[in-house]
């Protein structure tokens, strides 16, 4: 902002966001003296609810007149008329939020008073408030008809009052609730309460807001009303703009791709990419058409403007300063609809006299530009607190004073800026450093937050404060992959990506907060970070996994049209041979895709398996598990698609989704790589800093850095991480030489440890897990792996050699995976399952071929250990990588919260894993369900063990309310007892035309693998029966019994 000065007779200017809407304004200015204050009203009055017609209340007609002179009413109360008043002839209901600006001077008389609320033309109000200006430069508040002493003040000296009331009544003008009143005069806060920290009025909630003015006096003097303006505060929200998925076109887009692409990433792609593999993707924004609907999709959100992220040169192309995202927004049509402003990144300000300062004036002229407070452009300033830290902090105020009074002289108005910070500690230093040059301050991005949060920067920074109403803040995938321009994100917790329903309740406690505290949000906004900062765990944009579900939790919060569902169904015959059906629906992204319970034309028990789901076809089998024969005769299946998101069709609550579902989640992982790695004895060497790949990843590493500590028999020289090498070496000397990550990996009962090692000149190597750095190669509480030179492998468990277990394998290197299941975790209770592959086959454990397992006592902590022994001189061994594994059964899968637990529906998308697969849902309650991927009980690496690991699959998934819509075109319900037989289920609207069935089973009362069929569909119920798999044993009794969840569609 840049400051003028003016003259010391100058009115006040009224603070009036232009985002929200003028209603109604009065200049008062009339070519002709008159009585009359209905002339030239047209030329007078402007706004969405003028004209509007006045009347006159306790006087003779002459005492309030008009003139050409001065832009004002004038009144004049005498003695026998002692409060001559002016109504306007409307009741202003329109909204619940609402800012008056008026420009009173008492002049000779008493006192000016200006009424809000109660019926028209009153001096006093019964009900509503009157705030009165007295000639001597007191303030006087009347709520209901009395004074509020505590709201008494005085402006000692001052002849003419810049009045700004501010009131919310959240219900809106029906009498209830609890209204609340702030205001300024010339500019300074009113204290109504009399406290520092209160500052507002409360009052019953008004049943009409009639506005009447007028003046007081013992005999005949006079008073004037200059100026009559009310505005809509409703909230407008803004959303910050990256447009940094390019796609391949730049090293930015391929960044993101690459950001993006791991499979636990892929639920943060946005709609108009392609999961083109397990860990690989491919997406980019950069066609006119795909601008256009993205926009679509934010007018749908009811969003108002779009605060554009912009970047120097070397962000945007070589001699490029118009960003080619923000040029395909300009080109839209849709930019009436949704306005556009700026956000200045920091390196931008670098750039300042080479082109930077004269683009963003041009982009003011445009006429999208969004602005507020009668005409100002909003800019946004990124990190104020680089500025400070760097200390170029003048510089950058020097700037933007520049581009503040270029703006002027070039008509655009003075702009209006919002400079960003991250703690509320950090906006009381940025009000220091910059003082009045920044206009409000915010937060760029953060956790999704509440009132808490921006009533602290608000009480702690004393300044202008915009609520920022962030969509979340997880920026794992930058952490992970390094982001070419940003190596600092901070480590942290994997942080669950907010349900819909937690949005739309922190952005109505945002619009709340705006009109709570319009002292310091004096501009009616409310940010969100982000639009599509997606690798940084912000979205509104529709994703490929969660779909529209933030667009529609906007517009909830908003009031705007949301997007509705388009879903489809369908029948088709399916065998064992993949075929592809085409959707009637062309959808915008991929659809969450259910395929029903089998007929059962054959006997065997078959899973329904899709693939390849695109925007317009899929493909469908059914597949038998892999101990029968494979080949499966005709069955009917029926299908359901619909785009992911959160919707309310027929009256009833339904959510689509799609998630990365895995009993193999990524832990830990070192490659031991550093970059400049300069042949150190530091095994922990650039563990935490690298920009080119980091060492350390998976969900135990993303939370902290995990260093290794030195076995208790070794020194620094026995480690040795040689330069350009993915690896590390250790000595032995006469001992075993051992490190050992300072962490117990205990986060799981059901884990898989795997290392790549060579023993090179020594004995053996060791692997072992139990207690931390032991100073044997046999830990007493553990288990441990020697991988002798001569390729002998044996194995000691609690101390003691397994010697059934001894082999030889004699190879290079040796790649092993020990698995490890403790069903009671780490408390040292229960019976630990271990098992071990090296080289990719099984070590019989037990010595007999029904075995191959071990178990033991269970484990108090699980620390690693990696060791190389030699019993004479010094000798090496190295190791490759080291790697862990959580194998849990189960995924948790969150979802917008339902009022009763609601129906799941799932099925796997993908075929990453060719075996059969049943996904099993549990524990359903009202905010998410479990759901594990269910293999055949034979394993082929554990041929006699149940241990039913299945690597990741999308799986989609389709949750409804129970209960029937409102025009019975769907039932939703679930059916106790599923077993072998037939389960007879009947539908409360029969008879049903042309029903279709689908159907899940919600509950894992039995471990065996389990799949739904349907029998003998018809207009009035249907038989669901569970089938179990039999390649562990013949039993297929199903006990105790299941429940399915069912959901039944009618033509």
């Amino acid at each position: 902002m840049l400051f003028q000065l003016f003259a010391a007779s100058s009115l006040a200017v009224a603070s009036v966001a232009a985002g929200s809407q003028v209603q109604f304004t009065d200049s008062f200015m009339v070519t002709a003296d008159t009585w009359d204050l209905n002339l030239q009203l047209d030329a007078r009055q402007s706004g969405t609810l003028a004209t509007q017609t006045y009347a006159k209340a306790g006087c003779d007609d002459w005492q309030i007149q008009m003139n050409d002179e001065v832009a004002a009413v004038r009144i004049y109360p005498t003695a026998g008329n002692t409060a001559p008043r002016v109504s306007l002839n409307h009741d202003f209901s329109e909204t619940g939020e609402f800012h008056l600006h008026m420009t009173v001077e008492p002049y000779t008389s008493s006192y000016c008073f200006v009424n809000l609320g109660g019926i028209q033309g009153v001096h006093l109000p019964s009900a509503g408030i009157s705030l009165r200006f007295y000639s001597n430069g007191d303030l006087k508040l009347f709520s209901g008809g009395s004074e509020v002493t505590a709201a008494a003040a005085s402006l000692s000296g001052t002849s003419v009052f810049a009045v700004d009331v501010y009131i919310s009544t959240p219900p809106g003008f029906d009498g209830g609730g609890t209204a609340r009143v702030h205001a300024r005069v010339n500019g300074e806060i009113w204290d109504m309460n009399g406290t520092a920290a209160g500052y507002a009025h409360e009052t019953d909630g008004f049943a009409d807001n009639f506005i009447t003015f007028g003046a007081y006096a013992s005999s005949y003097q006079q008073a004037w009303i200059r100026e009559l303006s009310l505005y809509d505060r409703t909230p407008l929200h803004g959303v910050g703009w990256w447009h940094g998925y390019t796609g391949t076109n730049d090293a930015v887009g391929l960044q993101g791709i690459e950001e993006l692409s791991p499979a636990y990433f892929q639920e943060r792609i946005p709609y108009y990419g392609e999961i083109t593999g397990k860990d690989s993707s491919v997406f980019g924004s950069d066609t006119q058409a795909e601008m256009d609907q993205q926009l679509d999709y934010a007018i749908a959100a009811g969003i108002d403007y779009i605060v554009w992220d912009t970047y120097p040169p070397r962000y945007v192309g070589e001699n490029n300063l118009n960003d080619y995202g923000l040029q395909m927004y300009l080109a839209s049509s849709r930019r009436s609809q949704v306005s556009f402003c700026v956000d200045m990144m920091g390196s931008g300000f670098s750039y300042w006299e080479y082109g930077m300062k004269d683009w963003f004036l041009n982009l003011m002229t445009n006429s999208a530009y969004f602005k507020v407070l009668d005409g100002r452009p909003l800019i946004y300033v990124f990190n104020l607190p680089s500025y400070i830290s760097a200390g170029s902090y003048s510089n950058v105020a020097y700037m933007l004073e520049d581009l503040s009074a270029a703006s002027i002289a070039q008509g655009t108005g003075d702009p209006y800026i919002v400079g960003t910070c991250w703690t509320y500690n950090e906006i009381t230093n940025a009000v220091a450093h910059f003082g009045e040059t920044i206009d409000s301050y915010s937060r760029y991005a953060g956790g999704v937050t509440g009132y808490s949060s921006w009533n602290a920067y608000r009480d702690e920074a004393s300044h202008r404060y915009l609520p920022q109403a962030s969509t979340g803040w997880d920026p794992f995938p930058r952490q992970e992959n390094c982001a070419a321009w940003n190596d600092g994100y901070p480590r942290g917790p994997w942080k669950t990506e907010a349900a819909p329903d937690r949005i739309v309740e922190m952005l109505q406690d945002a619009r709340n907060w705006v009109n709570d505290f319009p002292l310091s949000a004096e501009v009616p906004l409310v940010h969100s970070f982000g639009w599509n900062d997606c690798s940084e765990g912000a979205r509104i944009v529709p994703s490929l996994f969660k779909g529209v579900d933030r667009i529609n939790a906007f517009a909830t919060a908003t009031g705007a049209d949301g997007v509705n569902a388009a879903f489809e169904l369908g029948a088709a015959t399916l065998n064992d041979s993949w075929t592809t059906i085409s959707f009637t629906n062309v959808y915008d992204y991929p659809p969450v895709v259910i395929l029903g319970p089998p007929s059962y034309s054959g006997t065997s028990p078959v899973s329904t398996r899709i693939r390849n789901v695109t925007r317009t076809n899929f493909q469908a089998k059914v597949q038998e598990w892999e101990c029968d024969d494979g080949s499966h005769m005709n069955e009917t299946v029926h299908w359901l698609a619909i785009p992911p998101g959160t919707y309310t069709i027929d009256g009833q609550k339904v959510v689509a989704a799609k998630a990365w579902v895995t009993d193999d989640l990524r832990l830990f992982e070192d490659e031991f790589y550093a970059t400049d790695n300069p042949n150190t004895q530091d095994v922990n060497y650039n563990i935490d800093v690298d920009s080119d790949k980091l060492r350390q990843k998976g969900f135990s590493a993303y939370e902290q850095v995990i260093d290794y500590v030195c076995g208790p028999n070794g020194s620094d020289w026995q480690q040795q991480m040689p330069n350009g090498s993915s690896y590390f070496r250790l000595y032995a000397n006469n001992n075993l030489a051992s490190v050992s990550p300072d962490v117990s990996f205990s986060d799981t009962g059901r884990f898989r440890i795997e290392t790549e090692t060579k023993v090179g000149s020594a004995e053996y190597n060791v692997i072992s897990f139990g207690a931390q750095n032991s100073n044997d190669a046999n830990p007493s509480g553990g288990f441990a792996l020697r991988i002798y030179s001569n390729g002998d492998i044996r194995c000691w468990a609690e101390g003691q050699e397994l010697t059934a277990a001894a082999t030889n394998l004699t190879a290079a290197q040796y790649q092993v995976a020990l698995q490890v299941d403790t069903p009671s975790a780490f408390d040292g209770s229960g019976t630990a399952t271990i098992r071990l592959t090296v080289n990719g086959m099984p070590i019989d454990l037990n010595g007999t071929a029904a075995g191959l397992v071990h178990t033991q006592d269970g484990l108090s902590s699980n620390y690693i250990t990696l060791g190389t022994y030699s019993s004479g001189s010094v000798k090496d061994g190295c190791f490759y990588s080291l790697k862990l594994y959580d194998e849990n059964q189960f995924t948790f899968v969150p979802t917008e919260a339902f009022s009763s637990s609601p129906v799941v529906l799932a099925q796997v998308e993908t075929d990453y894993n060719t075996n059969a697969v049943a996904p099993r849902v549990c524990s359903v309650s009202t905010n998410g369900f479990l759901v594990h991927l269910q293999s055949q009980e034979t394993n082929t690496l554990f041929a006699s063990d149940a241990y039913q690991v299945h690597s990741g699959e999308i799986t989609g998934f389709v949750l409804m309310e129970p209960g029937q819509s409102d025009s019975s075109a769907f039932e939703v319900g679930t059916a106790t007892g599923i077993y072998s037989g037939d389960k007879w289920i009947s539908y409360s609207a029969a008879p049903l035309t042309n029903p279709r069935i689908f159907a899940s089973l919600n509950t894992f009362n039995n471990e065996d693998p389990t799949v739904l069929r349907h029998e003998n569909l018809g207009s009035y119920g249907v038989h669901l029966r569970g089938q179990e798999e039999t390649s562990y044993d013949a039993e297929q009794t199903i006990l105790p019994t299941e429940t399915a969840g069912w959901v039944v569609f009618q033509d």
